[in-house]
């Protein structure tokens, strides 16, 4: 009788337990449902409720830090305002570790009063914020610069946002993002 050798390969991916992005189209690729300047996800009802944006945020395809198309908020020159923002949520875990990151670039003109990266935690009806933590974006220059923020969802938290915030934006420039992700890290 012949002996049957077995080899047995095991195969690592490279998304490990906490590391796969809770929110969906983090790279702004996928157009949404009005425009070619709405991101799917990144606008209310396109698909679902638990994505927006507002003021002068849009996609573009300008440069970008992987793929085409970018999330960016230009500065008044665009005649859209002087605030704009992303945002989407995926459900929380009380006493979990969350991580928002993301690619910036910051076009050297460009300039606002208030640019943050923010994990905020909303009660389960969302309609109140019960702790948020941010990141400071001022920084971000002409480079793609990664931007990374953690907190720990407290007790009444059913929920968990990654949202860019921009206000008193400038004339000039704008800043842009791709590839946001929101992870739950623990």
């Amino acid at each position: 009788m012949k002996a049957r050798t077995f080899t047995v390969i095991f195969m690592f991916s490279a998304i490990t337990a906490g590391a796969m992005s809770l929110i969906d189209n983090g790279s702004f690729e996928v157009p949404g449902s009005s425009s070619a300047d709405t991101a799917s996800h990144w606008a209310m009802n396109d698909p679902d409720e638990h994505g927006g944006s507002w003021g002068s945020a849009s996609r573009k395809d300008w440069r970008s830090h992987e793929g085409m198309f970018i999330g960016v908020i230009p500065g008044t020159w665009a005649e859209a305002g002087t605030f704009g923002g992303f945002w989407q949520e995926a459900e929380a875990n009380a006493g979990s570790t969350y991580r928002a990151s993301g690619w910036f670039w910051a076009d050297q003109a460009w300039n606002a009063e208030r640019e943050l990266l923010k994990i905020e935690f909303w009660n389960a009806e969302r309609t109140e914020m019960v702790f948020e933590q941010t990141v400071d974006l001022t920084d971000v220059g002409e480079a793609w610069t990664e931007k990374s923020v953690e907190a720990t969802a407290p007790e009444n938290a059913a929920w968990v946002r990654i949202v860019v915030d921009v206000d008193k934006a400038g004339t000039d420039g704008a800043l842009q993002m791709d590839e946001l992700s929101l992870e739950q890290t623990w």
